[in-house]
């Protein structure tokens, strides 16, 4: 009875049934199944999201739905999954995404990155080691250039 309650609050019918996804004519020529794929509706309320969020918004938000549900769970668990989103070159085109785990001790926080040895920060909560980190980032590849290394693309799996 919840759920429907929810799905009738969030106007779920309306937009499936009612309002079905557009797409255009050159999409379901290449990709016959493309109207499949945005026929499933997910009810994100939770989130909080702004109206006209982005990508990034949803991103955001999700990771930090996901972090403290973890962290309620208990403190036998860590959240591995935060990307740092840092511009290695002016010359590359796209930003590289390097994953960032995080893990919680007794009464601080750790951050370290798989793809770069060596890139570690520590800190008393878990915004200061992200902030921390991004630092750390920064410094540990502006080393590499000056030291003439090849910059690593990034190889870490999130989920």
């Amino acid at each position: 009875m919840r759920d429907l309650a929810r799905q009738i609050d969030s106007a779920l019918f309306e937009r499936v049934v009612l309002h079905p996804p557009k797409v255009s004519t050159a999409l379901r020529e290449l990709h016959p199944g493309a109207e499949a794929v945005f026929r499933d509706a997910y009810l994100v309320e939770f989130l909080d999201l702004p109206d006209g969020h982005e990508e990034a918004d949803l991103h955001k938000s999700l990771l930090a739905n996901l972090r403290q549900f973890l962290a309620e769970l208990g403190r036998d668990l860590c959240f591995v999954g935060s990307e740092v989103l840092r511009l290695v070159s002016s010359s590359r085109r796209a930003p590289m995404r390097y994953a960032v785990v995080v893990e919680k001790a007794r009464a601080n926080f750790s951050a370290y990155v798989p793809d770069l040895p060596g890139c570690v920060a520590a800190a008393e909560t878990e915004q200061e080691v992200l902030d921390l980190i991004r630092e750390a980032i920064d410094f540990h590849l502006e080393g590499m250039r000056e030291a003439g290394e090849e910059i690593p693309e990034p190889t870490s799996v999130t989920a």
